[in-house]
């Protein structure tokens, strides 16, 4: 079978799976800007918030060993990606010098960057099930605007998935050829050419996946007024939304 990959929801009773979907997705985005304008010495606040935020997810079940072995693995796909920043901030074909080694303090603090918003999105899609993002974002949606025959938690939570379905797909495709003895040994990278294939295949995949939800929303005779269960907003969500606003805005006007 294919690897589950990042960004997957576990079922479990962890802390952050009491909070209201909707707080944890504003927490996300603040704590996201937060980090992505945050030079070296802020940069550590969002990162404590991602591990801790990752911990009460519980990223690091049944313990800080396996736990931690098994993020690291869902995270190795930030390797490929901070090694092409580094060399495109480092190396410069049409300039004087070529290489430039005093870019990679700049290239390191934006792979960090990467890294804790990797951890804070980790958090948040661990601990939140597409179907409460869906439900709460309509609830809320017909609560402001007195309506009861709109549903843009569908839309939402559909946005939101695009990533680990990306993830999942592509893990599938690639499982399936190794299975098949196309493009290298089974747990082994596969060749360019093969790569190339691979890649249309899951490109191919993704589109008939796309065209499989519209069918089967129109089979399950999909209606925008359709019942939502309750998720209450309580008084310990609006601190975690307050908190991280708070952060992202310190960071924002101090970094």
């Amino acid at each position: 079978m294919a690897a589950l990959g990042p960004f997957r929801f576990e079922w479990g009773d962890y802390p952050a799976r009491r909070f209201h979907p909707l707080a944890k997705l504003a927490a996300l985005l603040a704590l996201s800007v937060a980090a992505g304008v945050a030079s070296a010495p802020w940069l550590a606040a969002p990162a404590l918030a991602g591990a801790a935020a990752l911990a009460a997810a519980g990223a690091f079940s049944p313990n800080l060993r396996e736990g931690g072995a098994a993020l690291l693995r869902d995270a190795r796909f930030l390797l490929p990606l901070a090694l092409f920043v580094a060399v495109f901030r480092v190396v410069d074909p049409w300039g004087a010098p070529v290489v430039r080694l005093g870019e990679l303090p700049a290239a390191a603090l934006y792979v960090a960057r990467l890294v804790v918003v990797f951890a804070c999105a980790e958090a948040f899609f661990r601990s939140t099930s597409a179907e409460e993002l869906s439900a709460s974002a309509t609830a809320v949606a017909r609560r402001l605007t007195r309506r009861g025959d709109i549903d843009p938690g569908l839309y939402l939570s559909l946005a939101v998935g695009f990533i680990p379905r990306c993830f999942d797909a592509y893990g599938r495709a690639r499982e399936a050829a190794l299975a098949r003895g196309y493009g290298g040994r089974r747990g082994r990278r596969p060749r360019f050419r093969a790569a190339l294939a691979l890649l249309e295949s899951f490109l191919a995949s993704s589109v008939r996946g796309a065209l499989a939800t519209a069918e089967a929303l129109e089979a399950r005779g999909y209606s925008p007024s359709r019942s939502v269960a309750s998720h209450p907003f309580r008084g310990r969500d609006l601190a975690l939304c307050l908190a991280a606003a708070a952060a992202a805005a310190a960071t924002v006007v101090f970094r």
